[in-house]
C-alpha cells in the first residue's frame, strides 16, 4: 500500500484518463501478487480466480480515488514538504488541475466571467506564483521546474518578461532532450508574441499619422 501510495504521489502528470490506467495496472500487479500467495499459501485456492476477476472493478474505482486523494494532497502540501523539484512540480500541476475542475461545474460551453471567478483565478495565480518562487530558489537546477514556470507566465499569467527570465533558467540548466524541445518550442511561441504585437503597435501608429496627414 505505501509503494502504491509512493507511486501515486510521484509519477508524471498526464492525462487523468492516463494517470488512473497507470495506478489501476499498479494496483491489479498488486493484487496478482496477493491471489498468487493465496494460491502457493492453500493446497485448495478453488475460486480465487472468481475473486481476482471480480475485484478488478473495484481497483479501477480504487484507482480513481487515489488520483482524486492525489490531486488534493499535492495541491494541499505545505512548502517545508517541497523536497524536491517533481514535489514542486505536482502540487503546481495539481493547483491548476483544481482550479479547472471548479471552473468546469458552470459548463463547457460559455462561462461569465463575474467577480466571483476573477477572484478565485487571482488566488490560484497567487499561490502558484510562491509555489514558483520558492521551488527556483530551492532547486536552482530544475529544468523541469523552470520550463514549466514559463509556461504558466506565458498562456496563464500572460507576463512574457517573467516567461523569459525562467525560460533562460531552463535553458542553462539544460535537462533531458525533452526540456530542450520544450525550451525551443516556447521562444518561438515568445517570439511569435512578440512579432504580432510590434505588428498592431506599428499598424496603429501608420493609421494614427495617416490620420494626421489627412487632418492637416
Amino acid at each position: 500500500v505505501a509503494l502504491v501510495l509512493h507511486l501515486a504521489m510521484t509519477m508524471n502528470f498526464w492525462h487523468d484518463t492516463a494517470m488512473t490506467l497507470y495506478l489501476f495496472l499498479a494496483l491489479t500487479l498488486a493484487w496478482t501478487g496477493v491471489i498468487a500467495m493465496v494460491s502457493v499459501a492453500f493446497d485448495s485456492a478453488t475460486g480465487t480466480d472468481v475473486l481476482y476477476f471480480v475485484m478488478l472493478p473495484v481497483l479501477f474505482m480504487g484507482a480513481h480515488m487515489l488520483l482524486r486523494w492525489r490531486t488534493a494532497t499535492a495541491a494541499a502540501m505545505r512548502e517545508s514538504e517541497l523536497t524536491s523539484p517533481a514535489l514542486a512540480v505536482v502540487k503546481i500541476r495539481c493547483m491548476l488541475s483544481q482550479y479547472f475542475r471548479w471552473i468546469a461545474q458552470f459548463g463547457d460551453v460559455y462561462i461569465v466571467a463575474d467577480a466571483e471567478l476573477e477572484t478565485q483565478r487571482e488566488h490560484c495565480y497567487e499561490q502558484i506564483e510562491r509555489v514558483i518562487e520558492v521551488a527556483t530558489r530551492r532547486f536552482p537546477d530544475s529544468a523541469e521546474l523552470f520550463v514549466l514556470s514559463a509556461q504558466f507566465y506565458l498562456f496563464l499569467r500572460r507576463q512574457r518578461t517573467n516567461a523569459y527570465r525562467y525560460l533562460s533558467m531552463a535553458e542553462r540548466a539544460g535537462g533531458n532532450l525533452g526540456h530542450r524541445v520544450q525550451c525551443l518550442l516556447l521562444r518561438s511561441q515568445l517570439r511569435a508574441a512578440m512579432v504580432m504585437e510590434e505588428s498592431k503597435t506599428i499598424r496603429a501608429y501608420n493609421e494614427f499619422k495617416a490620420k494626421k496627414q489627412v487632418c492637416c
